[in-house]
């Protein structure tokens, strides 16, 4: 790496630990350090709903996924817009009204100390353990890049998190993930620009996805019943439909951040602001319901599946006008628009729990 590549990194890396001691300022009380005074704009919230749910497995292991399989595994996101309709309305305002600091806490005033303490206990140890995974794969990249040994990675990665994390509490926390997801939005934004802009010479955008679709790696929807297949329709929107509401209306790292909104339509507002959910109209209006927001932006995704795809032995971009030839046979439309559910509707208001 060059001396700008450092600078880069370290200038990052005193930004957001700097910025979390920063915010430890409002946080020298219970309810400063847990739900941030309850004071934080629903924006917030919802990149910061984004940046937890979204790590370096999603960025590394979805491409390659597209790559190896194609793109049928965002079938799994299919319940995702009911999933937050759900939330919005019933869980999400009942947890706000609550007046609880975690998911699990109501857990005890519902039943008893011993029910909040197994499920604080087996989400601590799951949530352990896929922290150990999410930045265990970051390391790995990062000790191929530099030729660093791997504890010497994971600390560079996990030390500073730990810091501002401890100091600053969930205020420290939602701003460093506001910042990194305008990282993340902008690097994403840039890998587009220079895959479209390193595709061969004489081949367009449409031209690209039409070629991926003509070997099946944009197949998305599977209307089959067939148990053996990995991901159908279906299997997304009744399996998709229930994992989601697991982890976004039962996990406590999702429902802290609807906990430091300031007020229930804050709250409702913040899991809106989600991945599969982004379009041109971001951010959404305050009238616009869950089921207006669905999408998914898998050019990044695409994209680079299809650089993979151009440069393996068997599809030689030199060949590209005979292969066209074979197009109107071999494939259908390779590119599939998620509609809207219905029109702008406002959510109804749910009931005093």
């Amino acid at each position: 790496m060059r001396w700008l590549d450092w600078s880069v990194v370290i200038v990052y890396l005193v930004w957001v630990v700097s910025s979390g001691i920063r915010a430890s300022r409002r946080t020298n009380e219970l309810d400063g350090y847990f739900r941030a005074n309850r004071s934080l704009p629903w924006w917030a919230v919802g990149l910061s709903v984004m940046a937890t749910q979204l790590s370096a497995i999603t960025l590394v292991g979805t491409t390659g996924k597209a790559y190896a399989d194609g793109m049928k595994f965002v079938q799994i996101y299919f319940g995702l817009p009911i999933a937050m309709v759900i939330l919005s309305i019933f869980v999400v305002p009942f947890f706000y009204r609550a007046n609880v600091y975690t998911a699990y806490e109501y857990l005890e005033r519902r039943f008893d100390l011993k029910t909040r303490t197994l499920a604080a206990f087996t989400f601590l140890i799951q949530r352990g353990l896929s922290c150990g995974i999410v930045i265990s794969a970051p390391s790995i990249i990062l000790s191929i890049v530099l030729g660093w040994p791997l504890p010497v990675t994971i600390m560079i990665i996990g030390l500073p998190t730990i810091a501002y994390t401890m100091v600053g509490g969930v205020q420290a926390v939602t701003w460093t993930d506001v910042k990194q997801m305008g990282i993340i939005l902008f690097a994403m934004g840039s890998a587009v620009c220079v895959l479209i802009f390193g595709l061969p010479h004489g081949m367009s955008t449409s031209t690209a996805l039409h070629v991926a679709g003509a070997v099946g790696r944009m197949q998305s929807i599977d209307t089959s019943f067939n148990l053996r297949t990995d991901y159908t329709l279906w299997s997304g929107m009744l399996g998709g439909l229930f994992l989601m509401l697991s982890y976004f209306g039962c996990d406590q790292s999702q429902v802290q951040r609807y906990l430091t909104a300031k007020s229930v339509d804050s709250a409702r507002h913040s899991p809106h602001l989600r991945p599969e959910h982004s379009r041109a109209s971001w951010p959404p209006p305050k009238e616009t319901a869950p089921w207006a927001e669905f999408g998914q932006p898998r050019a990044p995704v695409a994209l680079g599946m299809l650089r993979g795809t151009l440069s393996d032995e068997h599809c030689d971009p030199t060949h590209l006008t005979k292969f066209q030839s074979d197009l109107d046979v071999r494939s259908k439309e390779s590119v599939f628009n998620c509609a809207s559910f219905g029109p702008s509707t406002p959510v109804p208001p749910a009931r005093q729990s």
